[in-house]
């Protein structure tokens, strides 16, 4: 190579390792080499190290806390009573540039159990509050459940819509739109919540979300030793892949099992229950 090759390489790299680093592209490296970044998982109990046995790239908990473990990334979340705001404006200026959900279920009564007014006003309110202490970080929004079915969902989405836009006068605009679905009741009935997801994604499509994102999916109340479980996930996961509705997924959860929900993918210990092999498999 003669020494203008060298130049452009240089060049090249230094670009490339400046826009990673820059906090408005921010991204975590593996996703430069990963097969499938869409797939993702809910963590709740257990260690955290076990995630990355999954192949899964990217996490959430419910709460905020240390963006990158063990080279995997971890979307934040804010906006509950429960979750601590001291701290938060330092951890803000270490990271810029992340992501961040805002509330959990607001149209679920036995979760965040918001009317679509409030909800607007939550998000409008964390969203200037995140903005004015990073300008690039990432807002997701919306966090609506199939309860008691998809259309509510829609209709609590467009009343926040609504509410929003009278209040401020703005359209509400996270740069992430968030959904969650599942089975009703003790079924593996995958047609289901491919439905749900279908009727909500479109709803988002159509009023111009570019990110969807599918922040919780599975089976809550289906005993993990179902084998109905394994063909659910196999079922939804692929229908997942094939579609340009959702961006991403993250399926509930890695260890719910002490709150009495299955689908769990990871045992106390850190070893993948055969939930979370057929995951990880299904991700290779």
């Amino acid at each position: 190579m003669n020494r203008f090759s060298y130049t452009l390489i240089a060049f090249f790299l230094g670009g490339l390792f400046t826009a990673v680093a820059s906090a408005e592209y921010l991204v975590f490296l593996p996703q430069i080499y990963k097969a499938d970044l869409r797939f993702g998982v809910v963590q709740t109990y257990g260690p955290t190290a076990a995630i990355k046995n999954l192949g899964t790239w990217t996490y959430y908990q419910y709460g905020w806390g240390q963006p990158y473990t063990f080279d995997v990334e971890r979307v934040q979340m804010v906006a509950r009573p429960n979750i601590p705001t001291t701290g938060l404006s330092d951890f803000m200026a270490s990271y810029p540039g992340l992501t961040y959900l805002i509330g959990n279920e607001p149209n679920n009564p036995s979760q965040d159990n918001l009317t679509a007014s409030a909800y607007a006003s939550t998000v409008r309110n964390w969203t200037v509050w995140l903005k004015g202490i990073d300008p690039f970080a990432r807002i997701a929004a919306g966090q609506v459940v199939n309860w008691p079915d998809a259309a509510s969902a829609v209709a609590y989405l467009e009343a926040a819509r609504q509410a929003h836009q009278t209040m401020y006068g703005v359209p509400m605009q996270p740069e992430i739109w968030t959904i969650h679905a599942y089975s009703n009741g003790n079924s593996c009935d995958a047609q289901e919540t491919i439905n749900a997801i279908t009727t909500m994604a479109t709803y988002l499509r159509g009023i111009g979300a570019t990110q969807v994102w599918l922040t919780e999916v599975g089976t809550l109340f289906v005993a993990d030793a179902d084998p109905c479980q394994s063909a659910y996930m196999t079922t939804v996961v692929q229908w997942l892949k094939g579609s340009s509705l959702v961006d991403r997924w993250y399926w509930f959860s890695s260890q719910a099992r002490q709150d009495g929900f299955g689908g769990n993918l990871v045992n106390l210990d850190g070893t993948l229950t055969p939930l979370g092999i057929n995951y990880r498999n299904l991700i290779q």
